[in-house]
């Protein structure tokens, strides 16, 4: 068994959502699978790092995540007992920091001000020369996590949070390179079909213009006799029943007519 297999890990809750999710339907959807009442709830979007599920073996963290996810609760999985923070419903507000206005009063952040107050914090981070990382200190009485972001393209996950992928041996003894030509199949390894005899001694070639069909093979047609009394055959030049026209009728008699 490898330290992998042996290790236990957590289920952490910073109170972010997953894409194309609401916030009141993943707070119903978390009080449903937890049976928690609203306040509780509540409680792990304050922005501190909670541990939902604990000393779970990778599997099972694996299969927790997705279900909170497919929720709408962007969980990560930890190390177990590196984050040590408690679900506290009437936990203090988050003290406010010393750059803050001395006459704010101290309340409870809503989610849009916490993602707010971290956009500032990383233009910050970004016009300062030195490098920055991030550090997350856990208050065991308050709960309070402070947050700083890394730099653009920094690691976000620690190395122990990374998934150990068990490197796989192949075996490629028996592989090898052709040289660029030839059949990339060997001659053994081609099929061969056995060649077939035809015996052709009953057939012949006709001569040019002879029937192909045999009179023998031909389909005998029996004559079929018809008996037509009262039909007969005109003479030639007669008519065969067209319309009749009407002969013109004569000339009138003018001899009696003269011009004057």
């Amino acid at each position: 068994m490898t330290q992998s297999d042996s290790q236990l890990f957590d289920i952490i809750f910073r109170g972010d959502i997953m894409p194309g999710h609401q916030l009141p339907d993943v707070k119903k959807k978390l009080a449903q699978l937890f049976k928690a009442d609203e306040q509780k709830i509540n409680a792990l979007f304050t922005g501190a790092a909670v541990p939902l599920k604990k000393n779970l073996e990778r599997p099972s963290a694996e299969k927790y995540q997705a279900v909170l996810r497919q929720a709408g609760a962007d969980v990560q999985i930890s190390v177990a007992g590196k984050v040590t923070a408690k679900i506290v419903p009437n936990r203090p507000p988050r003290p406010v920091r010393a750059n803050s206005e001395a006459s704010a009063p101290e309340r409870k952040m809503t989610l849009q001000e916490r993602l707010a107050q971290q956009e500032q914090e990383r233009e910050r981070q970004e016009t300062k020369p030195q490098k920055s990382q991030v550090q997350t200190q856990e208050n065991a009485d308050s709960g309070v996590s402070d947050f700083t972001l890394a730099p653009v393209g920094a690691d976000l996950l620690e190395p122990e949070d990374k998934a150990v992928e068990p490197a796989v041996a192949i075996d490629v003894s028996q592989l090898s390179l052709k040289p660029q030509e030839g059949n990339l199949v060997e001659t053994s390894e081609l099929a061969h079909e056995a060649p077939v005899t035809i015996e052709l001694t009953d057939y012949g070639l006709s001569e040019l213009g002879d029937d192909l069909i045999q009179s023998h093979e031909r389909r005998q047609i029996e004559p079929v006799e018809v008996d037509l009394p009262d039909v007969d055959l005109a003479p030639v030049g007669e008519e065969l029943g067209q319309l009749q026209q009407p002969a013109p009728p004569p000339p009138p008699d003018t001899s009696a007519i003269s011009l004057e």
